[in-house]
C-alpha cells in the first residue's frame, strides 16, 4: 500500500560488465545472457599481471575502473589517485542518479540530502600496488568514508554512513534510507553498492572468491543443473524521496518501496555459521509485507536472492512455502534473480535485485531466469505458490504490480523489501510549449560538452514527451563555465541546431532572470545565454506544470587515475591454471584410509567415521568445511569446492567421489 512517507525511487544509476545503460541491461535480462568474462585482460594489465584469467577465472569483471573525472568532481590529483575504485565508482554513479532523477546537483544542495552506501574493500589489494601513501590515503580505505567525500565535495548535508551486512548489504542500505526519509531527517536519500575484486594473486583469489573461482559457464539459481554461486562485479544507486514529496514536485517514479523487513537467523535453525534458514527468511518477509499493508495475495512476483547452492536455494523456496501459506490466489508467484544474468555482486547484489524490478515495472516486464531450464527435484514450488521463468513475461500495462526483494547476508542478516509499480500517465504531446523553445546545454570542459550535446541529440530522436524532455534538461542541470543554447520552434529544427552548436564561456556570477510573462521568454532566454549569462529557469518555469524525466545525464570526462600506469597485456586465449605434478593414484582402500585421517584431524576425534556419518553431523561447520576442502584437495589433487561439503557432506558420499573422479 503506497502511503505518503513510502519511498518513491526517482533516479538510479549502474554499471555492470558490458553494461553501461538501460537498454544494455534490458537486453540481456530480456534475452536471458549470462555475462561474458572476457574483460580479464583489462584488469590485468591494470594490475600488471598478463595472464589474469588464471586469478579471476570465470568472474565478469567490469573495465574503465582506471577512469575518474576528478576534475569534475575538483578532486586533485594526488588524493584521486590514492582513492579507491570504490570511492570513485560511487562519486561517479551518485552523481548519475540524482541527474537521472531531474534535478540538477545544485538542486540537491537546498535539500537534505543523504546517503547510505554499502561496499567492497580492495583498499588492501589497490595499496598493494604502491609503495608510497599518505594520511588521506588511510582515512579512504574506510568504507564509509566515500559519504565523507560525497557529502564534501557535493556539498550535501543529509545523514551519510556506510553498512556492512555481506550480501544483504545493499538492500540494508535501502532500507535504512527509505526509514531516514519516513521520520523526516532527511529531504531525498541516495542508497546504493559497489562490488569489485581486485586479487593480486591466486590465493588471495582464493580468500576473496570464497573457494569459488574455477571456470563455470553459467550461473542459475533454482536450476536441477546449477553448478554454484558465480561471483560478479557491479556498481548501483537509487535516488529516494517520499512519495507525497515526489508527486508535489513532479518527478518520475520508477517505483514505491512500500515495507522493509529484516531478522537475524538462531543458531538451531542453520547448519553452520554462514547458513541461512527458511524460518528466518519467512519473518523478515512477513515483517515486510506488514510494514507495508500487504499481504500474501497481494504479490505478484520475487526477485529472488539466488544462491545457485542446493542448501541456499532449497531454504529459501522452503521460507516462501512458510510465508505464502495463507495464500488464496490461484495465480502463481513469478520467480526470477538478476544474479543468473551479472553473477552474485555481494555488496551490490540487493540494490542490483532492486534495479532490475523497476525496469521491469518501466518496460512491462517481468525478466526470466537467464538459461533456466528444470527446477531441482528437491524444490517444492507448488508449496511455495511459485513459478521460476525462463522466458521474458509482457506484463499488462497499468496493472499494479507488487515485488518482494529478499537479500541474504552471510553474516545471518535477512532483508526483504516491498516495492510496487505506480502508473504514471504519460501526458506529452508532439506539439511544443513556446516556453520550451530553447534548450541550454552546459559543461565543465570541452570534450565533456561535446559529448553531451551528441547525446542530447540521440534522446530528442527518441523522445516520446519533448517538452518534459526540454524542461528537465533546463531546470534539471547545473551551469557551467562552458554552455551555450540552441532556439528552435520544432524537433526537426531542434535536431538541426544540435549539429552545428557552439559553445561560450559564461559569466558564473552573472544571472539572467527571465519572465515568462515576455513576448518570447525562450528567445530572451537564449540571448541572455549566448551573451554568457545563466538563466535562473526555475523562475522561468515558474506556474508550469512540466513533468520531470529521466533523460541524459552529465557526460563524464575519461581521465586516467589508476595508481600505475597500465601495462602492456599481448592478446591471449584463457589457460586452465598451471596445477603441481599430480599426486600418485591411489586405490579405493587407500583413499577411504587417507579421507578418515583427513575427517578425524579436521574433527579433532579419534572415533571411527562410517560411510553414514555426515560432516555436520559429527559436529563440523562451514569454517571447518574450508579447512576438510582443502586438505582434500591437497591430498588427491581433486577439484572440490566449498559449495561441494553440502553436496558430499557424507563420509561416503565424499570417499565416492574421489574414487570416481
Amino acid at each position: 500500500m503506497i502511503k505518503d512517507n513510502s519511498a518513491a525511487v526517482i533516479g538510479m544509476s549502474f554499471r555492470y560488465p558490458h553494461i553501461n545503460s538501460v537498454s544494455d541491461l534490458s537486453k540481456v535480462m530480456e534475452e536471458g545472457i549470462f555475462l561474458s568474462n572476457d574483460n580479464w585482460r583489462d584488469r590485468g594489465a591494470l594490475l600488471n599481471i598478463p595472464e589474469y584469467n588464471k586469478i579471476s577465472g570465470n568472474a565478469p569483471l567490469m573495465d574503465g575502473i582506471e577512469f575518474f573525472d576528478s576534475k569534475f568532481f575538483n578532486v586533485v590529483e594526488k588524493e584521486a589517485l590514492e582513492m579507491t575504485p570504490e570511492m570513485k565508482l560511487a562519486l561517479t554513479h551518485s552523481a548519475l542518479a540524482v541527474y537521472d532523477s531531474g534535478y540538477s546537483l545544485a538542486d540537491m544542495k537546498k535539500t537534505e540530502c543523504g546517503m547510505v552506501l554499502a561496499s567492497s574493500s580492495t583498499a588492501a589489494d589497490y595499496r598493494r600496488l604502491t609503495p608510497n601513501g599518505s594520511s588521506t590515503a588511510y582515512l579512504d580505505t574506510r568504507e564509509t568514508m566515500i559519504g565523507c567525500k560525497l557529502s564534501y565535495y557535493f556539498g550535501f548535508s543529509g545523514p551519510f554512513f556506510a553498512v556492512d551486512s555481506t550480501c544483504s548489504s545493499s538492500l540494508l542500505a535501502v532500507k535504512q534510507a527509505a526509514e531516514i526519509l519516513a521520520t523526516h531527517q532527511a529531504d531525498v536519500m541516495l542508497a546504493g553498492g559497489v562490488q569489485l575484486f581486485l586479487p593480486n594473486d591466486a590465493k588471495r583469489a582464493h580468500e576473496l572468491f570464497l573457494g569459488t573461482e574455477a571456470v563455470r559457464e553459467k550461473y542459475i539459481p533454482f536450476d536441477e543443473n546449477s553448478t554454484n554461486l558465480i561471483n560478479g562485479e557491479g556498481v548501483g544507486f537509487v535516488l529516494l524521496k517520499r512519495y507525497a514529496d515526489a508527486v508535489r514536485d513532479g518527478d518520475s517514479i520508477y517505483g514505491v518501496i512500500t515495507g522493509c523487513g529484516m531478522c537475524g537467523t538462531r543458531a538451531e535453525d542453520r547448519v553452520s555459521p554462514y547458513a541461512t534458514d527458511s524460518v528466518s527468511q519467512c519473518k523478515a518477509i512477513k515483517r515486510a509485507w506488514e510494514n507495508a499493508g500487504v499481504n500474501a495475495d497481494d504479490i505478484t512476483e520475487i526477485e529472488a536472492h539466488g544462491s545457485a547452492t542446493n542448501v541456499g536455494d532449497e531454504s529459501e523456496v522452503k521460507g516462501f512455502a512458510l510465508a505464502f501459506k495463507e495464500r488464496k490466489t490461484p495465480e502463481k508467484v513469478i520467480l526470477s534473480s538478476i544474479k543468473s544474468n551479472i553473477g552474485h555482486t555481494s555488496q551490490c547484489a540487493g540494490i542490483s535485485g532492486l534495479i532490475k524490478v523497476l525496469i521491469g515495472f518501466r518496460n512491462n516486464k517481468a525478466y526470466q531466469i537467464a538459461n533456466f531450464r528444470q527446477p531441482k527435484k528437491e524444490l517444492d514450488l507448488e508449496a511455495a505458490h511459485l513459478e521460476p521463468i525462463g522466458k521474458t513475461v509482457d506484463m499488462q500495462s497499468g496493472k499494479h504490480r507488487t515485488a518482494g526483494i529478499s537479500g541474504y547476508g552471510l553474516n545471518s542478516l535477512n532483508v526483504h523489501i516491498i516495492v510496487e509499480s505506480c502508473d504514471e500517465k504519460n501526458d506529452g504531446t508532439n506539439e511544443l510549449s513556446e516556453l520550451n523553445h530553447v534548450l541550454k546545454l552546459s559543461a565543465k570542459t570541452e570534450t565533456a560538452f561535446g559529448e553531451y550535446v551528441g547525446k542530447v541529440r540521440e534522446a530528442v530522436k527518441a523522445a516520446d514527451d519533448l517538452d518534459s524532455m526540454i524542461y528537465t534538461l533546463n531546470v534539471g542541470r547545473d551551469d557551467y563555465s562552458i554552455s551555450s543554447a540552441v532556439y528552435f520552434e520544432t524537433r526537426e529544427e531542434l535536431l538541426a541546431a544540435l549539429e552545428n552548436v557552439t559553445s561560450v564561456s559564461a559569466a558564473a556570477t552573472e544571472k539572467a532572470v527571465i519572465e515568462a510573462a515576455s513576448d518570447s521568454p525562450a528567445r530572451a532566454a537564449y540571448d541572455a545565454i549566448l551573451a554568457g549569462k545563466t538563466v535562473d529557469f526555475e523562475k522561468y518555469y515558474e506556474g508550469s506544470s512540466f513533468k520531470r524525466v529521466h533523460t541524459v545525464p552529465y557526460q563524464f570526462d575519461k581521465l586516467y587515475t589508476w595508481i600505475i600506469a597500465k601495462q602492456e597485456v599481448t592478446e591471449q586465449l584463457p589457460t586452465e591454471p598451471e596445477s603441481a605434478a599430480a599426486p600418485e593414484k591411489s586405490d579405493t582402500a587407500d583413499i577411504r584410509s587417507e579421507m578418515l585421517k583427513i575427517w578425524q584431524s579436521v574433527l579433532e576425534t579419534d572415533e571411527e567415521i562410517s560411510d553414514e556419518d555426515t560432516f555436520f553431523e559429527l559436529g563440523g561447520n562451514s569454517m571447518l568445511a574450508s579447512v576438510l576442502i582443502e586438505s582434500v584437495n591437497d591430498r588427491f589433487g581433486s577439484a572440490l569446492e566449498f559449495g561441494d561439503i553440502y553436496n558430499y557432506s557424507g563420509f561416503g558420499q565424499m570417499c565416492g567421489y574421489l574414487e570416481e573422479n
